[in-house]
């Protein structure tokens, strides 16, 4: 469990300061951005966007390298934490503001670069593969630097082929999916590669009371959301390979509140499978009931918190009005430094 007494201490001096990097070698600092104007600056993180971080920064004036990657950097204390290091979407905005030049820089990560990037030709992960080995190949390919936490090494056992003009994100979301491992970026830029687990398995890292004197809870104003009509009643899953087709389905119970004898209706989610090992339909079975089982009514709260260092995926445990739950972070908004304060939402795990 994290402690989150330096984080209520407003009396510990925080500051941001930008790096300009070398997209080449993550290592390498070409100097740093001047004069930040930190009401202009904000960072946001998402657990199910496909980039998963984005940023916005304000200067006035600018010494932007062209051609630099931007990395925010936090100095709190003895503690130094790097934020996030973002790609430039577009070239600096400039306004002037009472006659002063006002810059502003549009941040995604850098898998938002993969998502732009086309592969020209048709891409194969051969049969006996490994996944990992794959991961490895297409970071190298794109001359993206890469970081493994010990990842699930699951095998293809038949050859994987992708289409040409398809973007090398996409390719490396299918490799997630088919290994149970998880895509993301850290803080230094490089993509990552780690085993899913799921939310419930995770122990909480932080826990915030809404009683406690240096609660990191700025207000009792908090949003509660369910999504109880999404949720569907059948899942069904096909594979097809060649002229072999397998099809398996799964139905929620008759008792069950998403049930088609309790709706009057029947809502199906439909996954097309390209591996299935092995190729039966019990394996195809058995996958549709797991999807069933994820596919559950989702309580979401929104609620805004003094800023400390917690991550989307992350468990934390919240009491409020005395009664303690677990949530998974599921995204992080509108962080302003200039604040040091945040938006979360949170998923009931």
């Amino acid at each position: 469990m994290n402690d989150l007494s330096d984080w209520s201490d407003r009396s510990i001096k925080s500051e941001i300061r930008v790096f300009m990097i070398d997209p080449h070698n993550l290592n390498i600092i070409r100097g740093e951005l001047e004069h930040l104007v930190l009401s202009g600056c904000s960072v946001s993180f998402g657990y199910d966007t496909d980039t998963r971080t984005s940023a916005n920064l304000e200067t006035l004036g600018s010494n932007y390298i062209s051609g630099s990657w931007l990395r925010i950097v936090l100095y709190h204390g003895d503690s130094v934490i790097e934020i996030g290091t973002y790609v430039l979407k577009n070239p600096p905005g400039m306004t002037i503001k009472n006659g002063e030049k006002h810059y502003t820089y549009e941040l995604q990560s850098v898998l938002w670069g993969l998502s732009e990037d086309y592969c020209v030709g048709y891409f194969s992960i051969g049969s006996g593969t490994y996944a990992v080995d794959a991961f490895e190949k297409i970071c190298t390919t794109c001359q993206k630097e890469y970081l493994i936490n010990g990842a699930r090494n699951y095998r293809y056992t038949a050859t994987k082929i992708f289409e040409a003009g398809e973007s090398y994100l996409s390719f490396l979301f299918d490799i997630c999916d088919i290994s149970s491992n998880r895509l993301d970026v850290d803080g230094h830029g490089r993509i990552t590669l780690s085993p899913y687990n799921t939310p419930s398995s995770i122990t909480p890292s932080w826990t915030v009371d809404e009683e406690d004197p240096n609660t990191m809870l700025l207000s009792s104003d908090i949003k509660e959301s369910t999504s109880s009509e999404d949720v569907p009643g059948r899942t069904i899953v096909i594979y097809s390979n060649g002229d072999q087709e397998i099809i398996a389905s799964a139905d929620r119970d008759s008792s069950s509140e998403f049930s088609s004898q309790r709706r009057g209706f029947m809502i199906s989610e439909k996954y097309q499978v390209n591996d299935l090992s092995p190729a039966t339909k019990a394996r195809a079975q058995q996958l549709a009931e797991e999807y069933l089982k994820k596919s559950d009514k989702v309580i979401t709260l929104e609620c805004s918190m003094l800023y400390f260092p917690c991550k989307c995926g992350e468990t934390i445990n919240l009491i409020l009005e005395n009664k303690k739950k677990k949530y998974m972070i599921q995204s992080i908004s509108e962080i302003k430094y200039d604040e040091m304060t945040m938006n979360l939402t949170l998923k009931e795990v």
